[in-house]
């Protein structure tokens, strides 16, 4: 409900809230004008976060992770740094690959970019997520360029 009421800025809030109550140590960082965007862009947005997060290691629950969220005249821009726990078994990197396949589907969904830089130090999760809607840019992009003129 605060996703749909309040909108992201507000929902990120509350889940990093909770998160920081049970051990974690994240700093979320909203810039002033976040504003709210389209349902789909927050759902994404909170899930990329709730992905990326969620599935951090216990082993870095403690470690500063910063959530970076800022807007320009065309894109929302989402940045999530994380330090590495500092295990680096089997099990620990089929999970982090998994989340990253997962932020990488979302962010392709809305015609998005994202980067995925490892340091010695640990993780920058690097999101631009244009702010037109998923179904403009489908819709669009299907009806040749003849036919949205006869449309108008």
């Amino acid at each position: 409900p605060t996703l749909d009421d309040m909108g992201v800025g507000v929902a990120l809030k509350d889940y990093v809230d909770h998160l920081n109550r049970h051990g974690a140590s994240i700093v979320l960082e909203l810039a002033p004008n976040i504003g709210r965007f389209n349902r789909e862009l927050e759902i994404t947005v909170y899930r990329i976060v709730e992905e990326a997060l969620g599935n951090m290691s216990p082993r870095s629950a403690g470690a500063n992770t910063a959530v970076r969220v800022m807007r320009s005249a065309s894109s929302l821009l989402l940045e999530i740094e994380s330090p590495h726990a500092g295990n680096n078994n089997a099990k620990e990197s089929h999970r982090a690959e998994t989340r990253f396949t997962g932020i990488h589907e979302r962010v392709m969904e809305h015609r998005g970019s994202v980067h995925f830089t490892s340091t010695p130090s640990g993780t920058l999760i690097s999101v631009t997520l244009p702010l037109e809607s998923r179904q403009e840019s489908h819709s669009s992009a299907m009806v040749p360029p003849f036919i949205q003129k006869m449309a108008s």
